[in-house]
């Protein structure tokens, strides 16, 4: 596998990962568990923000298959 397929799928990955988090977060009762869930979404958000940028810096695009992947 090359970098830009690895990082497509390191992408997708974390993106599946954030659309489920709000879906956690909304039937959580429980508020340190949903103060850790808010911290996780934002370096999930974080490290999507770095693979999309190491992504483009190399001239590659970004495969999207979610529709926040595809609407940012």
């Amino acid at each position: 596998m090359d970098n830009e397929n690895l990082l497509n799928s390191i992408y997708q990955n974390i993106a599946m990962v954030l659309e489920t988090i709000p879906e956690i977060r909304k039937i959580t009762t429980d508020c340190d568990f949903k103060a850790l869930i808010i911290s996780q979404e934002e370096e999930y958000q974080n490290l999507s923000d770095s693979v999309k940028d190491t992504i483009t810096s190399n001239g590659d695009s970004t495969e999207c298959t979610t529709d926040t992947q595809c609407h940012q």
